[in-house]
């Protein structure tokens, strides 16, 4: 199958990356923890620090995971000549407990 990529959201390429809990199965911008700097959400100077767990989720406080949320805007064949626009869903996130 042919298809065309008209275009991928979010338009603003910083938030491709976002933090997933597990346990929550919740994303976060990273935005957020900027927003909330006088929170103690990002983890400093500790075991968790190390490695993907740098940030607590702001519901329950457990480690998040850095995934990737992108959707492809794509035209194939058949609908080049009408205004019906497929999206494609990219996301990523480990669920085997690491």
């Amino acid at each position: 199958m042919k298809f065309s990529v008209l275009g991928f959201l979010p338009a603003n390429t910083k938030e491709i990356t976002q933090a997933f809990c597990k346990r929550c199965v919740k994303t976060y911008s990273y935005k957020e923890w900027l927003d909330h700097e006088e929170d103690d959400r990002p983890l400093k100077d500790s075991e968790e620090s190390k490695g993907n767990n740098k940030y607590k989720c702001f519901q329950c406080a457990a480690p998040t995971v850095p995934i990737y949320m992108m959707q492809f805007l794509v035209k194939d064949e058949q609908t080049m000549g009408c205004e019906k626009i497929y999206k494609i869903f990219f996301y990523t996130y480990a669920c085997n407990g690491t």
